[in-house]
């Protein structure tokens, strides 16, 4: 993603208290061709969120949520396997199991 540095800069500030972040606040948690993932800490007021920044040929879009995940659990969580299908029917059947026998 071209010019991904640039983008984050000027769209990275706490929805808190709107100080600026510092780079070094900031965990990239994925890289992508279309849409990268960022934690960022905010040293002012402590709050955290990731950011979901996206580009097209219309620009950038940056969407963030807060978080309670540290830097380091958010890059953890980030680096596990996604849940897979087979993962869902599984538990819904061990709860229809479990249901079934009361």
């Amino acid at each position: 993603m071209k010019g991904f540095s640039k983008e984050l800069s000027d769209m990275a500030k706490c929805p808190v208290c709107e100080k600026k972040y510092k780079k070094q606040n900031a965990t990239v948690l994925e890289i992508g061709q279309k849409r990268n993932t960022v934690h960022f800490s905010c040293e002012a007021c402590r709050v955290s969120s990731l950011v979901f920044v996206s580009q097209d040929q219309m620009g950038s879009v940056g969407v963030g949520i807060l978080t309670d995940l540290s830097g380091s659990e958010a890059k953890n969580v980030f680096q596990k396997e996604s849940v897979s299908t087979d993962h869902v029917l599984s538990v819904y059947s061990h709860l229809e199991t479990i249901s079934a026998s009361k």
